[in-house]
């Protein structure tokens, strides 16, 4: 049995227009950074730097907020 891979292309472009322009591309591929979805929303920065610490060197750490402040469940 066969099976095709998809390989991504470097001229993938985002389907919605992005509003920041300094944001990477839809598909970029960003060495060393992990996303993170469907944390629990009481859970902050120092919590999951604490978790992830000890799997090696943490650089950074950012929960994405809605408008209002309201963290989204997800670290980028």
């Amino acid at each position: 049995m066969q099976t095709d891979s998809l390989s991504p292309s470097p001229n993938t472009v985002s389907p919605v227009p992005l509003n920041n322009p300094s944001a990477p591309r839809f598909g970029t591929v960003i060495p060393n950074r992990i996303f993170v979805g469907g944390i629990d929303f009481k859970t902050n920065e120092n919590d999951l730097r604490k978790f992830f610490s000890q799997y090696g060197c943490v650089k950074e750490v950012k929960i994405v907020n809605d408008r209002a402040g309201v963290s989204k469940g997800l670290v980028k």
